[in-house]
């Protein structure tokens, strides 16, 4: 029954997430549910990951808990603190610093890499359009045999 309580709060948690976001534009609200709705669904994960003797069958790696922690625990602070001091007030920035620094910094690197490579033609060299043959001559069992492949690039 436990579990279904976290699964019924993760997803009206979730709904008034994409509620408070999409229709409403109140980020601070958006941001503690989407919280809230993260909390639920890692409680939820660690409830049916035990079994009745109290051992956890998490295959999850600790490097993978830690950061959903935070980034839990941060979007829960940038919710609060937005609605407490507004939502550009220093403690609302550094409440949010966690996420921008997990999951924006890696995405604005993809995104240089991203156009980087489309711009200088991807990972290929000037030895592209080239066609490779190689041929072997021999002797098996007696008889001369000549042997010719071909490579494209």
């Amino acid at each position: 029954m436990k579990a279904w309580i976290l699964f019924i709060a993760f997803f009206i948690s979730f709904i008034l997430t994409n509620k408070y976001f999409w229709f409403d534009q109140n980020d601070s609200a958006a941001y503690f549910w989407l919280g809230f709705s993260m909390l639920s669904l890692g409680i939820w994960f660690g409830y049916i990951s035990t079994d009745e003797f109290g051992k956890n069958h998490n295959s999850d790696s600790p490097m993978f808990n830690i950061i959903y922690w935070i980034i839990t625990i941060s979007f829960l602070a940038t919710g609060i603190t937005g609605y407490l001091f507004g939502e550009d007030s220093l403690a609302t920035r550094i409440a949010a610093a966690p996420i921008i620094l997990i999951i924006g910094v890696p995405l604005i690197f993809l995104l240089i890499g991203g156009l980087l490579s489309g711009l200088l033609g991807g990972l290929s060299n000037s030895n592209s359009t080239k066609n490779t043959t190689y041929s072997v001559k021999g002797t098996f069992d007696g008889k001369n045999f000549e042997a010719k492949a071909k490579k494209d690039k």
